[in-house]
Formats: structure tokens, C-alpha cells, sequence
């Protein structure tokens, strides 16, 4: 029976490549396993393909044009040509490219089609081509929908407006614009763009936490410094905001963190979990952190349970800087007793008029009839520290139509416009705290840092100290309002007032100074402007190494072109190839935050959000959109969807 087997008639030879020093046996294989093999490749072509694709010493198939005669084009799309029916569309793998298997295919599953010409095939190969166009377009088109809608969505959060904006407003008006400009037709094409008030949602989440990965990969194995802030929002629930700067590309940035709702309490424990369970989310290290701006609230600087006190404990490198702003508010509080009280009865006339519609209207009335510029007076709200300014500046222009308005009421305080002293005291309140918002205003943007604070607060003491001696030789110019009144009025400030006007000023700086004390110049101003270096100057926080770096550096004239351009720690942080200690040191110093501005501005945008009739929305993921600078990756999205038109 084996020598039966053994005989020629019922094998074949294994390929040329085979080894000779293999044993007989193994140099012949049956048929049978060639039919085997070839009917498993016709059930699972995609098998085949694989194998095909990984076995480097299968030879590889051309396609030849009379293959069409047995049914079978070429798909020359993937790697290697491989055989496609073009009756059932079946794609098999390379291996299978011969006469014998591609008729095999044709008469064991399309035995009807055994004895059709050629034109019949052609004909077969064109309806397939046609519907491969056709369901490229459909799917292109398809895919062309999704990108519109997370497009449409992006602007949505970008503008904060609420999710159903694009299925009520945006759609029907494009719908409008299409139909007017290029017809019917291709307006009814918009139909197919996903935007209902679910879909906007979930485009936006999606968005948002595409950025949010994308931050935190920048952030990884980088320095950087956050800001953080907590404020009610208009459901009652306390937000915890956080705003981060750090270095990319040799550039300051500075992007939206999180906006993180407080269940409970908002102690520094509580703060101090929201913000470490995001950074071990996304697998920040907290070593990198060197910096913490805060408002300086018990919760934030507590001793030993503040969220400060908790930081320092993970980042050892950490510096706490309580913001500035806040710092400035504080000392502008100590005022003396008389001018206190006409600031406390300015803000009470103020809240008769403004608190009551009948009286805001007709007060509205009676300004348009005078022609003023300005037909309402500003609210004081304690918390935002900039309305003492506004609210007196404004007071002070309107003072004739609030005299004529409460005039023949019975309002207790209105014979305080008779006061040439309360008037000139109140003038003189607009102009000071007026004064202040400009240097608050000066103090903010993502330029500042702690040399500009104490430039800025350092101007305000000497121009103070200047105004004292101004007042001693009745010169009065350096306070516009205050020199207007009583020049327009040719009245006179008298002694009393004037020491009056210097106790406050002399309070004032004072409360600057012990506020914001001074820099160690010495140590510290190398940071500033490393070309001022003189050789012969040791700098103890330097070692010798990095002192002779300095020094080089200084040398280099063509780095001064740079310095005089670009702002301080854009410039270090562009020296981290050539001098990388150096740069290290000097953006470490120069990344926390000197205020907290960004949190202000994030709570502003915060309450236009999330009004009383979107009290219940999560608005991190909006207010991520709309306060970052860096764009989603649309197309990335939309490679990980299948694309669905609307229906």
C-alpha cells in the first residue's frame, strides 16, 4: 500500500526553493492539500490575505486581462493585486490569482455563469465599478456631514449659546441662505448635518476632552504653575475654576485647567482633592508644580489644613503668591473715617436711584432730557474691587441730574450736593480709586509676572509721594475731577482737608508697602536682564558653573536683539538648549501667576453660560472650549466615527 502511494502519478513536486537535505517524504505533496487549502481560502479570504501578506517567501501574482473571462478583475488597492468576482464582489487573496482556482471559483459558486461570453464579464466589472463610485460618494459625503456638525457645535461652545441653537436657529437659517443663493435642491442637502440638541452635546464633550488629553500630554514631564478660584454660581453650587501656565515649544502658555463643582463643603480638603484627583487622573507630576496663585482666602493659606500647606507637602519646589489685585484691594480698605462716610453715603444714594425700577426709569428720563452721556449710575459690589472707581467717576459726572432729581424728594441725603466740602471729598475719592484701576488694570495679561507688580505698585508709591507734595503747594492737577470742581466752581481746598487728603495718601502707601514688599535685586535680577551682569558680581543662588554661564551669555550681542523683542519668559524659555540650568532657574521663577485674573474672567464667562434657565448644565466642558487656545482634532474625531447622516 505505501509503495502504491509512493508512485509519481498522484503528486507533485514541492517548489525549487526547498532544501535537498530534506528527507523524501517531505519533497511531495498531495493534492488533496491543495484543494484543501484552496477551499479554505475561498472561505475566508480575509485569512488568506493575511497569511499571504506574512509569509515573505510566497511569491507574489500578477493580474492578467483574460482572467476577466472566468469572472474576475483586479483590486489593486491594498498591497499585492488580488483576484475580485465581479459577479458577487468576493475579494480572495493573491495566492489565488491562477486560471485553475479563479474557475474553480466561478463554476462551484456561479455554475450559471460557467459559459457566458466576455461581454457579459465586461459588463459585470462596470455595474461593479459604478457602485464602488457610489458608495465612496455616499461615504464621503457622509463623513462631510459629521465634520459639518462638529464644526457647527465648536462655534456653539465658542460662543457659549445653548445646544438647541443650532437645530432651531442655525439650520433653518443656512437653510434660508442655501435656498436663496444656490436653490432647493441644495438647501434640502443641510437636512442631513446631525445637530439636535443631544448630538451639539456630545460633539462638545467630545471636543473638550480631546483638548483636555491634549493638554495633559504637554504637560507631561514639564514645570508649570496654576491658579485657582472658587465662586457660587447662579444654582448655588461653588465652582472651583483653575487655570494653568506652563512652557510648550519655547513659549509661554496659558490654558483653562477645570471648572469643578463642590458638593460640599469648600474647605482646603476639599479643594485640595478636586484639584489632585485631576492631576493623578491625567498623570501630572506634582513635582513639576513651582507655583499656586490664590486669594489669599483661610481655605487657600491655611497652616496646616490650607490647600497651600497640602501642595507643599507633594511639590516641594512650589512657591504660594497671593494675587495681587486682591493685594491692592486690600490696601486701598483704610480710609479715614470722614472720607469713609462719604464714600458710604455716595453708594447709599446711589442704591435709592438704581435699586428701585420707578426711580431707574425716571432718573433715565430726566438724563436724556439734560442730554447727558450716561442715562443710569453704576451698582458698588464689594467683591469686584474695580466699582469703586467706576461707580464715583460716573457719580461725580451725573451729580447735577442726581442733584435736580432728588431735589423735591424726601430722601435724607439730598442735601449733600449742597456740601462743596462733601463734594470736593467725593471728586477727590473718584480720582484716587480711579488711579487704582488703572494700575490693577496694568497688572493683568499673560506678560505679567512678579517684576511688573512690583514696577507697577512702586510707580503708585513715588507718584504718591509726589501728590503729598503737590497738595503742600496747592497744586491741585495731579487729580483731574477734584481740580475741575473747584476751578469750574473757583472755590479753594482749606488746610483741614488737605491734611485730610495726605493722611489717606500717606495710609495708603503705607498699605502698599507692607503688601508688597521688595524684591531681593541682588539675588533676583539676573532674571530681569541678564546683560546688566557685571563680571566682578557674585550672585549667591548661582553656582560658579552657572555664574560663568551668565557671564557668557551676557557677552553674546546677538541675544540682546532677542531680549529688547520678545517678553521675559518667552526669552528664557527659548535659551533651554544653550543654557538649560539657567533657563530652568529663570522660568521656574518667572511661571506662577502674579494674580488671578484668568479666574475672574472665567467666572464672567461662567455666568453668561450657565443662566437661571441652564441652572443644571455642566459647563466645564463649554467653558474648556471657549477659554482654550488649543483647537480640537476634528478629523481625528471623525476618523474614530461612522459617519450617519441625520435622518
Amino acid at each position: 500500500m505505501n509503495e502504491w502511494l509512493k508512485t509519481g502519478s498522484l503528486r507533485r513536486k514541492c517548489p525549487s526553493n526547498t532544501s535537498s537535505s530534506q528527507p523524501a517524504q517531505s519533497t511531495f505533496t498531495p493534492i488533496v492539500s491543495i484543494s484543501a487549502e484552496s477551499s479554505v481560502l475561498n472561505e475566508n479570504p480575509a485569512t488568506s490575505r493575511e497569511q499571504e501578506n506574512t509569509t515573505s517567501s510566497t511569491k507574489k501574482r500578477k493580474y492578467d486581462e483574460d482572467y476577466l473571462k472566468i469572472g474576475f478583475t483586479c483590486k489593486e488597492e491594498s498591497q499585492y493585486p488580488e483576484p475580485q468576482c465581479v459577479i458577487c464582489s468576493e475579494v480572495l487573496a493573491n495566492s489565488v490569482m491562477k486560471p485553475s482556482l479563479l474557475r474553480r471559483h466561478l463554476e462551484t459558486k456561479h455554475p450559471q455563469y460557467v459559459d457566458k461570453p466576455i461581454d457579459f464579464f465586461v459588463r459585470k466589472k462596470k455595474e461593479l465599478d459604478s457602485s464602488k463610485k457610489i458608495m465612496k460618494t455616499v461615504l464621503a459625503t457622509n463623513s462631510e456631514y459629521l465634520r459639518a456638525s462638529f464644526l457647527v457645535a465648536y462655534k456653539i461652545a465658542k460662543t457659549g449659546k445653548p445646544y438647541n441653537i443650532a437645530e432651531e436657529l442655525i439650520l433653518p437659517a443656512a437653510k434660508d441662505m442655501v435656498s436663496c443663493v444656490l436653490g432647493d435642491k441644495f438647501s434640502k442637502l443641510l437636512d442631513k448635518i446631525p445637530l439636535s440638541n443631544d448630538t451639539v452635546a456630545r460633539r462638545i464633550h467630545e471636543m473638550a476632552h480631546d483638548v483636555e488629553h491634549q493638554l495633559a500630554q504637554r504637560l507631561q514631564n514639564n514645570y508649570y504653575a496654576i491658579q485657582v478660584d472658587e465662586s457660587t454660581d447662579i444654582s448655588g453650587l461653588p465652582n472651583l475654576l483653575g487655570f494653568i501656565r506652563y512652557v510648550y515649544k519655547n513659549k509661554c502658555e496659558e490654558e483653562f485647567l477645570f471648572c469643578k463643582t463642590l458638593e460640599s463643603t469648600t474647605k482646603g480638603e476639599d479643594i485640595f482633592n478636586t484639584i489632585n484627583d485631576f492631576i493623578e487622573k491625567h498623570g501630572i507630576d506634582w513635582t513639576k508644580c513651582v507655583g499656586i496663585s490664590t486669594d489669599g482666602a483661610k481655605a487657600m493659606t491655611g497652616r496646616i489644613s490650607g490647600l497651600i500647606s497640602r501642595i507643599k507637602n507633594l511639590a516641594p519646589e512650589v512657591k504660594s503668591v497671593h494675587c495681587a489685585l486682591h493685594r491692592e484691594a486690600l490696601a486701598s480698605k483704610k480710609i479715614p473715617d470722614d472720607l469713609k462716610t462719604a464714600l458710604s453715603e455716595v453708594v447709599k444714594i446711589i442704591n435709592y436711584i438704581k435699586a428701585r425700577p420707578l426711580n431707574s426709569r425716571l432718573f433715565a428720563l430726566l438724563c436724556r432730557d439734560m442730554g447727558s452721556e450716561h442715562v443710569s449710575l453704576l451698582l458698588h459690589c464689594e467683591v469686584r474691587w474695580l466699582s469703586k472707581g467706576r461707580i464715583l467717576a460716573r457719580f461725580v459726572e451725573l451729580r447735577h441730574e442726581i442733584y435736580i432729581f432728588l431735589k423735591d424728594s424726601d430722601f435724607n441725603l439730598k442735601f449733600r450736593f449742597e456740601d462743596e466740602t462733601w463734594l470736593k471729598r467725593v471728586t477727590y475719592l473718584a480720582d484716587i480709586f480711579s488711579c487704582l484701576n488703572e494700575t490693577n488694570a496694568s497688572m493683568q495679561g499673560s506678560t505679567c509676572s512678579v517684576f511688573t507688580v512690583h514696577d507697577k505698585i512702586n510707580a503708585l508709591i513715588k507718584k504718591i509721594e509726589f501728590w503729598k507734595t503737590c497738595l503742600r503747594s496747592n497744586i491741585f492737577e495731579c487729580f483731574p475731577l477734584l481740580h475741575e470742581f473747584i476751578t469750574t466752581n473757583a472755590l479753594s481746598v482749606d488746610s483741614e482737608m488737605k491734611a485730610e487728603i495726605v493722611l489717606h495718601l500717606s495710609q495708603l502707601s503705607d498699605e502698599l508697602k507692607r503688601y508688597f514688599p521688595d524684591i531681593d535685586h541682588a539675588q533676583d535680577g539676573w532674571i530681569r536682564n541678564p546683560f546688566a551682569v557685571t563680571n566682578g558680581s557674585i550672585i549667591s543662588s548661582l553656582t560658579i558653573k552657572q555664574q560663568e554661564s551668565l557671564i557668557e551669555m551676557s557677552a553674546d550681542e546677538t541675544l540682546q536683539a532677542d531680549f529688547k523683542t520678545m517678553s521675559l519668559i518667552d526669552f528664557w524659555a527659548a535659551r533651554q538648549a544653550e543654557y538649560s540650568e539657567l533657563s530652568r532657574k529663570a522660568v521656574n521663577f518667572l511661571l506662577p501667576f502674579a494674580t488671578t485674573y484668568l479666574c475672574e474672567s472665567g467666572f464672567s464667562h461662567l455666568v453668561m453660560i450657565k443662566t437661571k434657565y441652564r441652572n443644571r448644565l455642566d459647563a466645564e466642558s463649554e467653558l474648556r472650549l471657549k477659554l482654550t487656545k488649543i483647537t480640537p482634532k476634528i478629523e481625528s474625531l471623525c476618523d474614530k466615527k461612522q459617519a450617519h447622516p441625520s435622518h
